[in-house]
Formats: C-alpha cells, structure tokens, sequence
C-alpha cells in the first residue's frame, strides 16, 4: 500500500473520530441540560406537594410562583445537591457537617428572597432558636449516622460513580462539553485543510445530534415515568420545550451549513468545467 493511501485512510480515522467526539459532547451537554432542568422542576414539585399537604399551608399566603422560581434557582439546589450527594456515598469530613449552621447561613444569605415569598420580615434572632432547637439537633445526629453508615459501606467505585454522577449536572461539565466540540471542530478543520469541506462534516453530526437528542430525551423521559409509576413515586412531567428548541437549532444549523457546502461544491465544479472549456478553446 502506497504512503499517499496511508494517509487517506489515517485522515478518515481522524476526522470520525473528531465527528465523534462532536457528536458525544454535543449530546452529553444538552442531556445535562436538560436532566439538571427536570431534577430542579422535580424537587420543587415535591416541596410545592408536601407543603400544599401541611393543613392551614395555604392560609399563610405564600407566593406559590416565586417559592418555585426559588427552590429552581442554581443556588438553592447547589444548597440542596450538597446534602444530599453525602448520604449516596460522595466524599465529606463528618466533623464539618452541621445542618443547623447551614440552615441559618442559606437563609441569612437568601433572606430578602424568602422575604418576598412569605411576604414577612423574617428576624434572624428567631431562625437561630428554630436551628438550634432539640427537633433540628435530632435530624442533624441522624444525618450524621446515615452520612456515616454509608461511608463505611459503600465501595470505593459506588463513591466514583456518584462524584461523577454530581459532576455531570454543574456547569463545569457543560462548559467542558462546549469545550470538547470546539476542539472537535477546529480538528476537523485543520484535517479537511479545506474553507468548506469540513461544513459536510460538521454540519452532518450537528444534524444528526438534533434528531438522535429529540428521540433519546421523548423515550428517557416516557421511561423515567412509567419507572416513577411502578415504584409509586411522585411522576414528573418535565418542560420539554427547550430540549425541541434546541434540538432543532442543531438541526437547522447542521443543515444550513451542508446547504452552504453543496453551494460552494457546485461554483467550485462550475468553475473547474468553465477552466477546462477556456483551455481547449484556444487550441481549437
């Protein structure tokens, strides 16, 4: 085998394997997207349900809209994750757990929030006598046991398993994402060595993420539900919307740019006959 078909077929196998890793982080970032959207529309239901079930929870007037848009937001569920990622294994220093603190310095911090949303003026003197009350130590020493049990017996891979199950819903693992199709692209570009073959390729995976992201998400999702049904769990129905929009952005971008390449393919083709016939011409 020649060297110049060596390198045809080592350039092949580069740039699948850069239109794979495209293809990968494209799909992994905009499932974590998505999966981080429906545990924070998922743990607000559940807390919207519970207190809606406290009798005379309604007579207390709370902003019922701003309580989610709250309990959504990035911080509130960072707040959340933390606590309970140690109790499915993640690595803590026990000594260093004290819910009673946490509980005070989350709301001290997010207190004109709350504020809104109770509509009160919420003395923080008083907050400190509900966190340090008997209830709030018990639950804090359970916490303690249970975070304890745990890390004694589950295995080291179980305790990497939830690091990076934690890692996948952050922003840094999205931004890792973007970062890895960036590199992917770029690859493509500088193995093509061409200002349009590479819009084939790229636009190629692009188009296929759009449609493999929108089957993926609408069969994940019935699954999930039907899972939730059977184990008799509150069932979520989560806001696909955004997932479509994005889905068919990929789409109509991918598409766009294999238009653009077939466009320039066929002036590159009208120009190399137009070449030819203006060189047979003067022979003639």
């Amino acid at each position: 085998m020649k060297v110049g078909d060596n390198m045809k077929i080592l350039k092949k196998i580069l740039i699948v394997l850069c239109n794979m890793f495209l293809l990968l982080s494209v799909f992994l970032g905009v499932v974590s997207y998505v999966a981080t959207n429906a545990i924070r529309e998922g743990i607000s239901s559940v807390v919207n349900d519970k207190l809606n079930s406290i009798p005379g929870y309604q007579l207390l007037g709370f902003d019922s809209e701003k309580l989610s848009e709250f309990i959504e937001k990035e911080e509130t569920m960072t707040f959340i994750l933390d606590h309970i990622n140690p109790m499915l294994g993640d690595e803590v220093d026990i000594n260093s757990i004290d819910l009673s603190e946490d509980i005070y310095q989350f709301v001290e911090e997010n207190k004109s929030e709350l504020e809104e949303i109770t509509g009160q003026e919420i003395n923080m003197l008083y907050i400190r006598l509900i966190v340090e009350s008997p209830m709030v130590q018990d639950v804090n020493a359970k916490y303690i046991d249970m975070i304890t049990e745990t890390t004694g017996n589950v295995p080291v891979e179980v305790k990497n398993m939830v690091y990076a199950y934690g890692f996948f819903f952050t922003d840094g693992f999205r931004i890792a994402m973007i970062v890895l199709a960036i590199v992917s692209i770029i690859g493509v570009i500088l193995i093509e060595k061409s200002y349009h073959k590479w819009l084939k390729s790229v636009g190629g995976v692009l188009l296929g993420s759009g449609v493999i992201i929108t089957i993926s998400v609408v069969i994940g999702s019935i699954v999930i539900q039907e899972v939730f049904k059977a184990m008799e769990l509150p069932v979520i129905e989560p806001k696909l919307t955004s997932v479509y929009i994005i889905a068919c952005g990929l789409a109509i971008v991918g598409l766009g740019m294999i238009i653009i390449y077939n466009m320039v393919e066929k002036r590159i083709r009208e120009r190399s006959i137009l070449n030819e016939i203006s060189q047979v011409s003067p022979q003639q």
